[in-house]
């Protein structure tokens, strides 16, 4: 089980109080009491927590260390803008896309997340920055990194000839 300071859930409580919408945080551990606009949902099914990301517009991941993040993958396939600590393998699987934000200090993610914000419910410009986020989540697919891995593979090949 995570620690939850190292997913940054102490983040998500500081800034909490500073905006009037809903965050809903999911995974496990044992969390000290959340402000009212912060609802603990636990382990999700994979069904519910694809509903979950389905109707969200906004994912927030403040982890403070992450390896390969598979949440980041979800978040993007599900057409959501996303705001994530500052952290070089979140950067790299993001690809540099505008729909994907990055902050270090709580004061950045709350500027952030007030910006995501206010785009959300300018429908174009959300559109458009959510099927950036649906696009960047394609490279990640299956089919992309079994042909990818063919290639290398190939590739490898010939060099041994």
């Amino acid at each position: 089980m995570q620690h939850p300071k190292k997913k940054g859930i102490d983040t998500i409580a500081r800034i909490a109080n500073s905006i009037n919408k809903p965050i809903y945080v999911t995974g496990n551990g044992r969390l000290a009491k959340l402000s009212g606009n912060v609802k603990y949902l636990g382990v999700l099914s994979r069904e519910d927590y694809a509903k979950l990301l389905a109707k969200a517009s906004i994912c927030v991941l403040p982890t403070y260390g992450e390896t390969f993040s598979i949440t980041l993958l979800e978040c993007l396939a599900s057409g959501n803008l996303v705001l994530a600590r500052d952290l070089p393998v979140l950067r790299e699987v993001a690809g540099n896309i505008p729909s994907v934000n990055f902050a270090q200090s709580d004061s950045e993610f709350l500027a952030k997340l007030e910006n995501f914000l206010d785009i959300a419910i300018k429908s174009d410009e959300f559109y458009e920055l959510s099927m950036r986020s649906i696009e960047r989540s394609k490279v990640f697919s299956k089919d992309v990194i079994l042909e990818r891995l063919k290639t290398q593979l190939l590739f490898i090949a010939h060099e041994k000839r």
